[in-house]
C-alpha cells in the first residue's frame, strides 16, 4: 500500500474523480469500473414549517436557506470499482494513492470534523490515525456512512442504497459491509431489512476503530444527502419493497 502513516490526503470528490478528473488520475486511485445507477434531474418539494430554527441550531440562517429551496437537484449516482482501497471509521473511502473520497465523509468534513479514523497534521492536512487491521479479499460493496448507527441514516442511507442492487452487476460471492452495532435492536432491525432487500448475501461488521484494505471495493455514491437531497428512485423502491409484505391491521389491544 503506497499510503504512508503519516501522509498527508487529497481530499476530492468522486464525481470530479469520474468525470472531470484525469484519466490517469482515476487509474493511479485503482478505479477499475464505473457505472451509471440513476441520472441527474430535480424534483419539487414542499417547505417545512420550522420554529425557533435560529435558537435551536447555530447554523440556522443556512438551513433556513436550504429548507426554502423548493426544487431539489440531485446529481447523477454511479457504482465505481476501487483496486486497493481503505476503509476506516465510519466508512471514509482512500484510494490507494492517498484520495480522501469526499464523498465518504462530506458530513463530518463540511462541519470542521475530524472523520474518524484520521487525524490532523500540524499543516491542517488530514492523514490515517492507524495502519492496516485486515485485508480483505472479497469483492465487497460498502454501505457504511457517517451516522451509521442512527436508524433514520440505516433506512435512507443503506436500505434505499440496497434495492438498487438489481442494477448493479456484482459479482459472484461478493459482501456487503456494515458497521457492527452494539444495540442488540438495531443488529435485529439491520439483520430484518438485509433479509428482505438482500437475502443470502454474507455480510461483514466493520468497526469504526479498524483500518481495511480492499483487493476491491464497490463503493456507491450516496443516495441521501441530509437535510434535502434524496435520491427519488432509491426511496421509491424502498417503499415498494418495505410495502409489498403483509401489513398487520392495527386493533384494540385487550387489557
Amino acid at each position: 500500500m503506497s499510503i504512508e502513516p503519516k501522509r498527508a490526503l487529497t481530499t476530492m470528490s468522486l464525481t470530479d474523480l469520474i468525470t472531470r478528473g484525469d484519466p490517469a488520475l482515476a487509474r493511479a486511485s485503482g478505479v477499475r469500473a464505473v457505472d451509471l445507477l440513476a441520472g441527474e434531474g430535480h424534483y419539487a418539494r414542499r417547505s417545512p414549517l420550522v420554529f425557533n430554527l435560529d435558537v435551536a441550531v447555530p447554523a440556522g440562517a443556512r438551513l433556513r436557506r436550504d429548507f426554502d429551496t423548493s426544487l431539489q437537484h440531485y446529481q447523477a449516482s454511479h457504482r465505481v470499482v476501487f483496486q486497493n482501497a481503505l476503509v476506516t471509521g465510519q466508512g471514509t473511502v482512500i484510494t490507494g494513492n492517498a484520495l480522501l473520497i469526499h464523498d465518504s465523509c462530506w458530513e463530518m468534513l463540511e462541519q470542521g470534523l475530524v472523520p474518524d479514523g484520521l487525524e490532523r497534521l500540524p499543516d491542517g492536512g488530514l492523514t490515517p490515525r492507524g495502519m492496516v487491521t485486515r485485508r480483505v479479499h472479497v469483492p465487497s460493496l460498502l454501505l457504511k456512512r457517517p451516522w451509521w448507527r442512527n436508524y433514520g441514516h440505516w433506512l435512507v442511507d443503506a436500505a434505499a442504497l440496497l434495492t438498487l442492487l438489481p442494477g448493479l452487476a456484482l459479482p459472484e460471492g461478493f459482501q456487503i459491509v456494515i458497521g457492527g452495532h452494539e444495540s442488540p435492536a438495531m443488529r435485529r432491525i439491520t439483520q430484518e431489512t438485509l433479509d428482505l432487500l438482500a437475502p443470502g448475501v454474507p455480510v461483514a461488521e466493520h468497526w469504526d476503530h479498524e483500518t481495511w484494505l480492499f483487493d476491491s471495493l464497490h463503493y456507491v455514491m450516496p443516495v441521501s444527502r441530509p437535510p434535502l437531497f434524496k435520491l427519488p428512485a432509491a426511496l421509491a423502491a424502498l417503499r415498494a419493497r418495505v410495502l409489498s409484505g403483509p401489513v398487520t391491521t392495527p386493533g384494540a389491544t385487550k387489557l
